[in-house]
């Protein structure tokens, strides 16, 4: 198994990770600030991962405020879809539901928050 300690672990990749987790912290839109004490990283940090993530497509920001995109779910599903179920549906109807019905999304956050608890 890997750890932070040996060579096989990213550190950089498990940022990023702890960056998108704690974004689902907020309700709608945090500042990096607020990610930063959420998420325990500097940021400077913060603001590299979050650079990358709005490249990616993962996050989305407006006058220094952020927020993830519905392709966020596109890494949940990833695991979904090892399930027969969610092997049947499609990718894009997938895709489509936070679109279409906005509540999805924010739902989900709090299944995950939930969960974590």
């Amino acid at each position: 198994m890997t750890t932070p300690e040996n060579d096989g672990f990213v550190r950089t990749f498990a940022r990023g990770l702890r960056v998108i987790e704690a974004m689902g912290d907020f309700p709608v839109r945090s500042n990096i600030a607020q990610i930063s004490e959420t998420s325990e990283l500097p940021r400077t940090v913060v603001r590299r991962l979050l650079m990358t993530l709005i490249e990616l497509g993962f996050v989305q920001v407006e006058e220094g405020s952020y927020w993830l995109t519905p392709s966020v779910l596109k890494l949940g599903m990833a695991y979904l879809y090892t399930f027969p179920f969610w092997r049947s549906v499609p990718a894009s109807a997938v895709a489509y539901l936070p679109i279409r019905f906005p509540w999805v999304a924010s739902a989900g956050r709090r299944v995950y928050r939930a969960g974590r608890s």
